[in-house]
C-alpha cells in the first residue's frame, strides 16, 4: 500500500511540473488507466476527476488495490470511516440497549409520578406531579406501543403528540406552556432506518429539548411574570432528581444513558442530575422562599 501511495504522490508532483504533452509523455502512466480524452486536462491541471459507480470510498479503494493501481489515501476516507464507525456503533447501542434502558426509566418514572399525582391532596403538589407525569407520558407514548394514556391526561398528551408529529415549527407546548421548536422532532440520519429508531429519536429529542427551566422568561412563555411557573418547574426537577437518586436501579440506568450520551455527543449544557449532586437541595419543596433561594 505504501508503494501505491508513493507512486500516485510521485505522479502528482511530476504532473504539476509538466508544462507540455512531450514532458507528460516521459511519465509511464499506462497502468493508471487514464482516458485519452483526459490527458490534455491532466497535462494542464495535474489532476482530473472522474465519476465512479461506487457508492462509498471503501469499494473504490478496494477495487483499485485489487487491480494494483496507484492509490492516494486522502483525508476524506479517514473522516468517512470515522463517521461510519460513529454512526454504526451509536445505532447498534440505540437499537440493542439504549432504547430498552430509556423505556424502563421512562415507564418507571411515569408510574411513580402518576401514583403520586393520584394520591396527592395538596393542590399545589398535585399540580406539580401532574406536570411530571405528563413529562414522562409523552416519550412513553413512543417507547411503549401498548401504552394508553389515562383519560384525565389524554388530551394534553395527544396535543403534544400532534405537534411532534406535525413538526411544523415553533408553538406553545400544551404541557409546559413555553415555546418549543417542534420542527426538531423530524427524524433524520440513521433514525429514518426503521420505526423503532424513529420513536427513539422523538423520545430522546423530547428529553433533550424539554426542560424544567430555572427562569422561563417572557420569550419562552409569552408572559411578563413567569415566577410561578419557575417555582413549579424547580419543584418538579427536585422531585425527579430525588426519585432517581433514591432508586438504585433508576440511578444506574440514568448514569448508563448519560455516560454513553456524553461520550458520543459531549457534556450537556443543561443542568443534569450530576450537577444537582453538588447542590444543597431544599428539603421542603412547599417552601417557596427556599425554592427562590435555590434558584438564585
Amino acid at each position: 500500500m505504501k508503494r501505491l501511495i508513493f507512486t500516485i504522490l510521485f505522479l502528482i508532483v511530476i504532473f504539476n511540473s509538466c508544462s507540455s504533452k512531450s514532458e507528460l509523455s516521459k511519465i509511464s502512466i499506462n497502468d493508471v488507466n487514464i482516458p485519452n480524452d483526459k490527458i490534455d486536462f491532466l497535462e494542464l491541471n495535474g489532476f482530473y476527476l472522474e465519476k465512479t459507480e461506487y457508492k462509498n470510498p471503501f469499494n473504490l479503494y478496494e477495487q483499485l488495490d485489487k487491480n494494483k493501481e496507484p492509490i492516494l489515501i486522502t483525508v476524506d476516507l479517514t473522516l468517512y470511516s470515522m463517521h461510519l464507525i460513529f454512526d454504526y456503533t451509536l445505532r447498534e447501542l440505540e437499537m440493542n440497549s439504549l432504547y430498552d434502558s430509556l423505556k424502563i426509566l421512562t415507564e418507571t418514572m411515569y408510574k411513580i409520578s402518576y401514583t403520586k399525582y393520584k394520591e396527592a391532596n395538596d393542590p399545589k403538589i398535585k399540580e406539580i406531579y401532574h406536570l411530571i407525569t405528563l413529562y414522562f407520558a409523552v416519550p412513553l407514548l413512543y417507547l411503549d406501543t401498548n401504552f394508553l394514556p389515562p383519560p384525565d391526561l389524554n388530551e394534553l398528551i395527544e396535543s403534544e403528540h400532534e405537534l411532534i408529529e406535525a413538526h411544523k415549527g415553533f408553538s406553545i407546548s400544551p404541557v409546559f406552556s413555553y415555546k418549543e421548536d417542534y420542527s426538531q422532532y423530524y427524524p433524520r440520519g440513521h433514525y429514518t432506518t426503521n420505526e423503532k429508531l424513529k420513536c427513539y429519536f422523538k423520545a430522546f429529542m423530547w428529553y433533550g429539548r424539554i426542560g424544567f427551566y430555572f427562569s422561563p422568561d417572557k420569550i419562552l412563555t409569552g408572559k411578563s411574570n413567569s415566577e410561578e411557573l419557575a417555582i413549579k418547574m424547580i419543584k418538579g426537577s427536585i422531585i425527579i432528581y430525588s426519585a432517581i437518586e433514591n432508586n438504585k436501579r433508576l440511578k444506574v440506568i440514568w448514569n448508563y444513558i448519560n455516560n454513553i450520551t456524553e461520550f458520543y455527543v459531549g457534556i450537556s449544557d443543561d443542568l443534569t442530575l450530576n450537577y444537582y449532586n453538588s447542590l444543597t437541595i431544599p428539603k421542603d419543596i412547599n417552601d417557596d422562599m427556599l425554592i427562590m433561594k435555590f434558584i438564585d
